[in-house]
């Protein structure tokens, strides 16, 4: 059975159960409000793929019917769907464990249509708290629709936290000189998503960054006494700066004052319990004006009381702290210092990833989470296989040293290039792995994507997006690198480097690989629902940027360095100029403006040094 996540058992039996116009879906009358949304999803299903207009009523169920029920007497999570002859009853421990089941059952309907085997399904998860991180600040500001969009895909799939990663993308009152000539969320946004989320028992836990990660707010003329580095404020916008610098001055008595009051703001538009304040990356830490603190006592305790005051600060508004492990990492046993609550968001991307760091944090008493990531920062299209590996690796962590939670992240880096929608599959891997820690082959998760997300007739969609990766020889970071290192002054040599960080020789043999996969998925689309088939459009465009850049470094390379065979350059400007424009559409289909205007910048910067 093609299931998402794979339930903990199946038990198969004779007969089926034929779904027709008389059939109703009936909410035992113990339920409470919540169980009418589960029967709503499960309606719109049923018509969408059985073709049937089957009524919702409360009560007791009568032959034919599918019951939805609530049984307190069902261990905590756990689920039983059952599906007879004469009828289906879905029974969950609690309303969250009930909307669980239902989505199994939305799934059998997505792939059997009106007549369902029989089957009895008993099911929980293994990981309690399986959330999904999006980075929303730097890049991509998603539209309301969009973010609604990204929870019911979450609810499908049995996901029940997520995280919007904001630095400076929310409007904070008084705080204009820092989002004036941003798109950033409002207050009403926050509180409706907040509340579609707890309608869906997902839980929108407000991230906020508060050490490190502030580029706009420490570029300020307002602000920028608060940051550690003594640079002029408006500085050129650089990705790789706003990535690397900006912690605040910890031996400023005013940063703490600042920092809670735009956590307290902030946080009273969450109904969430918790509040992760981020403190990750904090390169800069008594590098220039808080240096003088080094002399009294060790920087790995500077950071740890910062973290502590602010945990404490929460934990007296009522909000469990979360913070990012990465620098805790290095001196484990310092958690000793914070408060008990606190959860260390323990993250590693690498698809390879070892275990070293989760064991560390298990052996000196943290509560954590293990945060993989969906491949996508960086990439026209994500790294399937990569993503598979690490998420897969992390979630056996999560398991095998008691991890209470697995959240899984999507960040956005040098302008979170990649189309919001190439990171679903790498949702799911997290979604499948968090819950049943019986890790499918990466060929037959592949399969079931395919035929649940994409309605992929012969499941085959996935093998081929799978095999763009490893073919491009200019990447986004580098392009990126290079352009920035002149902004900075970096010498000749040093930029030369990057750009032949990877040979651009491999560029025309990749080219024809890529044509290849780009046909076959405008073979295969026949094979697609018409609801889905739009994706193939946004997956063309993603393999044209890799081709675009796979002939804009070969190009550049005769032209400013004399290797190679010489190439139309303005041919090739023009290309990526009329790719760009098809790319800036359907980027707005999703998103607000965010960082296009910082894409365009590159973009345009090597258009032109093609045609000069």
């Amino acid at each position: 059975m093609d299931l998402l996540p794979q339930p903990q058992k199946i038990t198969e039996r004779e007969g089926r159960f034929y779904t027709d116009y008389r059939t109703v879906i009936m909410i035992h009358r113990d339920c409470g409000a919540s169980a009418l949304l589960s029967a709503r999803m499960l309606q719109e299903t049923i018509g969408t793929w059985a073709g049937m207009d089957v009524e919702i009523r409360k009560g007791e169920p009568e032959k034919g019917d599918i019951l939805l029920q609530v049984d307190s007497a069902l261990a905590e999570g756990y689920y039983i769907l059952s599906i007879e002859e004469d009828y289906i009853s879905v029974t969950g421990s609690c309303e969250e464990a009930l909307m669980q089941g239902v989505q199994t059952l939305r799934q059998i309907y997505a792939v059997s249509g009106a007549v369902i085997k029989s089957m009895v399904i008993e099911d929980f998860p293994v990981i309690k708290n399986r959330g999904f991180y999006h980075d929303v600040t730097r890049g991509r500001v998603p539209r309301l629709s969009e973010l609604k969009k990204l929870v019911d895909t979450m609810c499908y799939y049995k996901l029940n936290q997520l995280q919007l990663y904001v630095e400076h993308t929310y409007l904070l009152r008084n705080f204009s000189e820092v989002w004036r000539d941003e798109t950033p969320l409002e207050a009403w946004e926050i509180l409706e998503l907040d509340q579609y989320c707890r309608e869906r028992h997902v839980d929108l836990i407000p991230s906020l960054s508060t050490f490190g990660h502030l580029y706009k707010l420490l570029r300020t003329y307002s602000y920028g006494e608060y940051c550690e580095r003594r640079e002029a404020p408006y500085q050129p916008f650089s990705f790789d700066h706003r990535m690397h610098r900006h912690t605040v001055d910890v031996s400023n008595p005013d940063t703490l004052p600042l920092i809670k009051g735009m956590i307290r703001e902030y946080m009273d538009l969450f109904s969430s319990q918790y509040f992760n304040i981020c403190a990750d990356e904090t390169f800069d830490l008594c590098l220039e004006k808080s240096s003088h603190l080094k002399q009294e006592q060790e920087v790995k305790k500077i950071y740890t009381d910062y973290v502590r005051e602010l945990s404490e600060f929460l934990l007296e508004n009522g909000k469990i702290p979360m913070f990012w492990g990465d620098i805790l990492c290095g001196f484990p046993e310092k958690i000793k210092d914070l408060p008990a609550e606190n959860i260390c968001l323990n993250w590693g991307y690498m698809p390879t990833q070892r275990e070293d760091d989760t064991a560390a944090l298990k052996k000196a008493g943290a509560t954590q989470y293990t945060c993989p990531g969906v491949g996508g920062w960086n990439q026209w299209v994500n790294l399937f296989e990569s993503a598979y590996q690490n998420i897969s690796r992390m979630c056996t962590y999560a398991v095998k040293y008691e991890a209470v939670g697995v959240l899984n992240t999507d960040w956005g880096d040098f302008g979170h290039i990649n189309q919001p929608a190439f990171s679903v599959p790498g949702l799911i891997y997290g979604a499948a792995f968090s819950w049943n820690v019986d890790i499918l082959d990466f060929e037959e998760i592949n399969r079931r994507i395919s035929r649940l997300e994409y309605h992929d007739a012969d499941g085959g969609m996935m093998a081929v997006l799978a095999d763009i990766a490893g073919k491009e020889v200019f990447s986004w970071h580098d392009a990126v690198w290079y352009r920035e290192m002149e902004l900075w002054g970096e010498d000749e040599d040093k930029r030369r480097q990057c750009f032949f960080r990877m040979p651009a020789e491999s560029a025309a043999a990749y080219n024809r690989e890529l044509a290849k996969i780009r046909r076959t998925l405008q073979e295969i689309s026949c094979n697609l629902d018409s609801s889905t088939r739009r994706i193939i459009q946004k997956y063309l465009l993603g393999i044209d940027a890799v081709i675009i850049w796979n002939k804009v470094k070969p190009a550049l390379a005769e032209k400013l360095y004399g290797q190679g065979e010489k190439a139309d350059c303005s041919a090739v400007a023009a290309q990526l100029e009329e790719w760009f424009m098809k790319y800036k559409t359907e980027w707005r289909k999703v998103s607000r403006e965010g960082d296009i205007v910082h894409i365009s910048n590159i973009i345009f910067w090597y258009c032109d040094l093609l045609r000069k």
